[in-house]
């Protein structure tokens, strides 16, 4: 037996001996409690849709020919001469000089590789600290070939 949730429309298939009697059923989806009867089928309640009848289109009555000398042509007006004004002149921004932009990169470029060689310089000097410190790192100075 199929029965449906009259609030939310879930349906549900449920064997016939346990629905006997017309049981109490609650919904899994939204809770709601009714009294389960069997869903009928949309086909046995509604009647086959009623067809219009055709709609027979008129007859073409065609339409008399003119002949082109009787044809009249709209006047056409001239068309309008405006003059064009320029337009505004508007002063170019003057551009950048390249210089400018590129100082602080050429900057931070330098101060990188002198804080890059400091390290260099003092993890060679400092080698027996950073050992201590960090014992994997005497493989590295092994095969740097520093001992």
């Amino acid at each position: 037996m199929r029965i449906v949730c009259p609030t939310c429309g879930a349906v549900y298939e449920v064997p016939d001996h346990l629905m006997a009697g017309g049981k109490r059923t609650r919904c899994a989806r939204c809770t709601c409690e009714w009294v389960a009867e069997p869903a009928v089928s949309l086909a046995a309640e509604t009647p086959p849709p009623v067809l219009p009848p055709p709609v027979i289109a008129p007859p073409v009555i065609p339409l008399p020919v003119i002949p082109p000398q009787v044809i009249l042509q709209p006047a056409i007006p001239p068309p309008l001469v405006r003059p064009i004004a320029p337009p505004p002149l508007v002063p170019k921004p003057e551009p950048r000089p390249a210089t400018a932009s590129r100082k602080p990169v050429a900057v931070a470029l330098a101060l990188s590789i002198v804080v890059l060689a400091g390290l260099l310089t003092a993890g060679v000097l400092r080698r027996v600290q950073v050992i201590e410190a960090w014992p994997p790192a005497g493989r590295l100075y092994v095969w740097l070939g520093l001992k």
